[in-house]
């Protein structure tokens, strides 16, 4: 009788205590490492030009940019008084911004602009 108590003692103690390992594939853990990098992207230095319009025409200030191609503009929420001259040329980096548009400029995307200097 000792003997089944002891045995049902040692089963249940080493029965509940080992714990069951998963086998980990190491190719599966690249791919996710490798999809989470490529969704960070930094952001690329753009360059521009400045334009002006006249009050009542459309966008008061806006950029003219080139990205991947392709022609955008971008109304800047901090540009420097400085830089506000139609025709200048600048070189600069921006984050999309939900801030909304003047009234007429509804092709444009809003921007901060970062890292702003001027090329001659």
């Amino acid at each position: 009788m000792k003997f089944i108590l002891i045995f049902a003692i040692l089963a249940v103690t080493f029965g509940c205590s080992t714990a069951k390992e998963t086998p980990v594939n190491p190719e599966q853990e690249v791919k996710i490492v490798e999809e989470k990098i490529e969704e960070i992207k930094e952001p690329e230095i753009l360059v521009g030009k400045v334009r002006v319009s006249k009050e009542g025409e459309g966008c008061p200030l806006y950029i003219e940019a080139f990205k991947d191609g392709e022609m955008f503009l971008l109304y800047p929420l901090n540009l420097i008084e400085k830089y506000k001259i139609d025709g200048l040329k600048i070189k600069f980096m921006y984050t999309e911004s939900k801030a909304p548009l003047p009234d007429n400029c509804s092709s444009a995307i809003v921007g901060v602009l970062e890292n702003t200097t001027l090329l001659y």
